[in-house]
């Protein structure tokens, strides 16, 4: 079950920096982008109910923290791990 939840992870995440890719100037890009990112945290509640480790969760993820260090800000978030949170382990190093 672990194996499936990740890769669940990864097919969002996936979805994620596909859409990012796009002009999310647009309401429907938003929109989509924030739909999708909502499903990768749903996902990653699921695996740690699964009791998939930090790591696992984090590598399955990798490729919406890519999208997201294209952000200044957010690339400094990434660098300076802080936060337990879900979207803190998605942005941790």
């Amino acid at each position: 079950m672990q194996a499936q939840v990740l890769e669940e992870i990864r097919i969002a995440a996936d979805l994620f920096s596909k859409i990012a890719q796009g002009d999310c100037s647009t309401a429907s890009c938003f929109n989509n982008a924030v739909a999708a990112m909502h499903h990768i945290c749903s996902r990653i509640s699921a695996a740690e109910q699964e009791g998939c480790d930090r790591e696992s969760i984090r590598l399955a993820s990798e490729t919406t923290r890519i999208a997201h260090a294209r952000s200044p800000f957010v690339e400094r978030l990434q660098i300076c791990a802080r936060s337990s949170t879900k979207l803190g382990l998605l942005l941790r190093n």
